[in-house]
């Protein structure tokens, strides 16, 4: 017969060690299925189709999330508010607006884009707001821009423009919240759409030029 000693020294696990065991061997399963959940993820996003597209528009979005104001370089006006403009009209067709981050167009903080179908494809282009060749009040220039194709094989592309919870079917000379754009492939049946939000500091940093331009 084994003595008590012996006995207690093979008793096994306690309830408390074994509810340990348990609740460790659950967080690594679950470690485990999230990586695994993740590679696919990943070889998914590798072999999508459209995924330079899906490149493309994330350039985009942080574009337009950066939408800013501008200076006019007017002399002639006393008023703050006509130096420094908000740049930004859009219809279901085409947005033009000026942004501190270009896509195309190294070197430069502030550039004007126009965003359009042309065609099949839906087309970014670039100009650069402070250059001799760029007219300051009316935003034109006389270089040809800078051009990228976002998106081709379109049948169709609109946008619309978020504003204090109203979506509108055009904007101008104010900066919508966020921008929607719906576009279809000419292969796909499905439309595919996207909201990019403007997150942009132009409103305070605006106001702080606006004041810096008084005390003049």
């Amino acid at each position: 017969m084994k003595s008590i000693s012996q006995l207690k020294e093979n008793k096994g696990f306690t309830l408390v060690e074994l509810l340990v065991a348990i609740a460790i061997f659950s967080i690594a399963i679950t470690l485990v299925t999230y990586a695994f959940r993740q590679s696919i993820n990943i070889v998914k996003y590798i072999n999508f189709p459209y995924a330079e597209d899906l490149q493309k528009l994330s350039r985009v979005r942080d574009s337009i999330r950066s939408t800013f104001f501008y200076l006019t370089q007017n002399d002639t006006t006393e008023n703050p508010s006509k130096i420094f403009q908000f740049f930004f009209y859009g219809n279901k067709n085409k947005i033009s607006f000026v942004t501190a981050k270009p896509i195309l167009i190294k070197n430069r903080e502030i550039v004007l884009v126009i965003l359009e179908k042309e065609k099949d494809k839906l087309v970014w282009k670039e100009y650069p707001v402070y250059d001799k060749d760029t007219d300051y009040k009316t935003l034109k220039s006389k270089k040809k821009p800078k051009k990228l194709i976002i998106l081709d094989n379109l049948k169709t592309v609109t946008f619309s423009f978020l504003k204090d919870n109203t979506e509108k079917p055009h904007i101008e000379k104010t900066f919508p919240d966020a921008v929607k754009i719906v576009f279809q492939k000419k292969d796909k049946k499905e439309k595919y759409t996207y909201y990019f939000r403007i997150v942009s500091n132009a409103y305070p940093k605006k106001e702080i030029g606006d004041s810096i331009y008084e005390e003049f």
